[in-house]
């Protein structure tokens, strides 16, 4: 398709290609919804890296002071154990429901072609 095209009265036309084949594929609603589903899964891929990074921070941060301020201490070590419990919690998630829309795609288009 080249897209639309505007003329001199701005009223538009359009320019389409030759198409050679049109295949669509029959979708049920819950396969649909799956697939719809799937970009929430890489937010939790993504907050994983983000606690990942600020945990490893603030271990960082935690190895490398002075344990003078034993409150700072204590804070710091919490936050790192909880942010790191967390990461690996959503990390787990994703890792079992990353595969779920491929495998649904891959179930659709193994269905049999319907040509127009």
């Amino acid at each position: 398709m080249t897209g639309v095209l505007k003329t001199a009265s701005n009223k538009p036309t359009f320019s389409v290609g030759k198409i050679e084949e049109i295949v669509y594929y029959e979708i049920f609603e819950h396969e649909l919804d799956t697939i719809a589903e799937w970009p929430s899964e890489w937010l939790f891929f993504n907050i994983w890296i983000s606690l990942f990074s600020l945990a490893s921070g603030f271990l960082i941060a935690l190895l490398d002071s002075t344990k003078e301020n034993e409150k700072t201490f204590i804070v710091y070590t919490i936050i790192v154990i909880v942010w790191y419990l967390i990461g690996i919690i959503l990390l787990l998630v994703w890792l079992k429901n990353r595969k779920k829309a491929n495998w649904i795609i891959d179930k659709i288009k193994s269905r049999k072609k319907v040509k127009i």
